[in-house]
């Protein structure tokens, strides 16, 4: 039975602090701004195959699986703030994303560690919304819908 309890296990802990969705703005990969939380789901749908053989118990062939990501952040117009996610939606422009950690949180250095497992793929957003309340700084949620396989890039880990 693998022991959790060790030090060198604690270290394959992910802090969500080190996780982030990046955007292709031009020629770079660029942080979504402020992000205050980021999500990435995989869905496999499932086919129905119950017949009389299956009894009470239903049964099951995995279907066709689907990816998306989300993310929520402080409202801001910078590089990728609400208004980069607003014109590229409202053009139904694709965005190419990645989602992984930072090189260190530690040391506010939040590009890409591509020498660490990611993930990417081509998505559409589907949803860019604002909210703000009464005595706080305003929040946008921005969700994506993948385009095809999200690939899963594991280097030097």
């Amino acid at each position: 039975m693998a022991n959790y309890q060790t030090e060198a296990s604690r270290e394959n802990l992910i802090l969500g602090d080190e996780l982030f969705v990046y955007a292709m703005v031009g020629e770079e990969w660029i942080p979504v701004g402020f992000s205050t939380s980021c999500s990435l789901s995989l869905t496999a749908d499932s086919i129905d195959t119950s017949n009389k053989f299956s009894g009470v118990w239903t049964s099951v062939l995995p279907g066709k699986i689907s990816w998306s990501i989300s993310t929520e952040s402080l409202m801001s117009y910078a590089e990728t703030g609400y208004g980069y996610f607003f014109d590229k939606l409202t053009k139904r422009e694709a965005f190419e994303l990645r989602f992984g950690q930072v090189m260190s949180a530690e040391e506010r250095d939040f590009d890409l560690n591509e020498a660490k497992t990611y993930y990417k793929g081509r998505a559409y957003c589907t949803n860019c919304s604002l909210t703000a309340d009464n005595g706080g700084v305003a929040t946008m949620s921005i969700e994506f819908q993948g385009e095809g396989a999200l690939e899963k890039v594991t280097a030097g880990v």
